[in-house]
């Protein structure tokens, strides 16, 4: 049951968090994503957020609802964790390349050379939020190989 725990814990801890900062990225992306140097938002970038979303929504759910020690369960939510990390760095990494046109003109500095809050807002939130559900992918993994070695010791002892 201490397993089952500490896996709850570092979801709350890491996936909520991971989860709220995406759904706020991708909220100020869809709000001012239409720029003059991207003129249309990306397919891309909103439809792996909200599948990132959607898996981590349901990592949150599962782990709130489990009640006994399911191994299977366990490994499941390890797999959907390390998914919903994969789909964040993919949504972080499309944003960045929707928005090559505007990083290019900043660094050649041909019309400004300015960032702009939203750009810088939208970009860290992404990155933030695919480095939480790393931590947390990693923490859960280092969790539940713990137990498994508890358990093997704990059975070659009887």
């Amino acid at each position: 049951m201490k397993t089952l725990q500490t896996l709850r814990k570092l979801i709350w801890s890491f996936l909520l968090p991971s989860g709220l900062l995406l759904v706020a990225s991708l909220a100020l992306y869809a709000l001012t994503g239409k720029t003059e140097f991207s003129p249309e938002l990306s397919g891309r970038v909103l439809g792996l957020g909200c599948a990132c979303i959607g898996l981590e929504g349901w990592a949150i759910a599962v782990a709130a609802l489990l009640h006994d020690e399911g191994k299977l369960i366990a490994r499941l939510l390890d797999v959907i964790i390390y998914a919903a990390y994969a789909l964040g760095l993919m949504t972080w990494l499309f944003y960045l390349v929707n928005e090559v046109n505007y990083i290019t003109n900043i660094l050649v500095a041909i019309d400004g050379t300015k960032i702009s809050f939203v750009f810088l807002a939208t970009a860290l939130g992404f990155a933030c939020a695919w480095v939480l559900a790393l931590v947390c992918a990693m923490r859960c993994s280092k969790v539940l190989k713990k137990a498994e070695e508890a358990k093997r010791e704990g059975g070659a002892e009887a």
